[in-house]
């Protein structure tokens, strides 16, 4: 099964029931950018941190990119579990 991918609007499509759902892929996308800006504020937190010698600014750092990608991988597990149930429902139509 494949992920879904952004509609014409913004919203998620999902390729086998033809439907966009606006809400949740603002939410997503919304969810996404935050992550990603968590994750990039990161990164600099923990190079300024090398730079400067300041190993607690450094290990912030790389304390906000593991949450960010906790984040993410959260975000996805629950867009998969929404997935199976999309399936499961449809089998139980049939």
């Amino acid at each position: 099964m494949r992920a879904p991918r952004p509609g014409a609007h913004g919203g998620v499509t999902r390729p086998e029931q033809g439907v966009t759902d606006m809400t949740v892929g603002k939410e997503h996308i919304m969810s996404d950018v935050s992550n990603k800006a968590q994750e990039a504020f990161g990164k600099v937190k923990e190079k300024a941190g090398e730079l400067t010698d300041d190993q607690d600014l450094a290990t912030e750092g790389r304390d906000d990119q593991t949450e960010s990608k906790a984040k993410q991988l959260a975000e996805d597990a629950k867009d998969m579990a929404g997935h199976v149930a999309d399936r499961v429902k449809d089998i139980f139509k049939k």
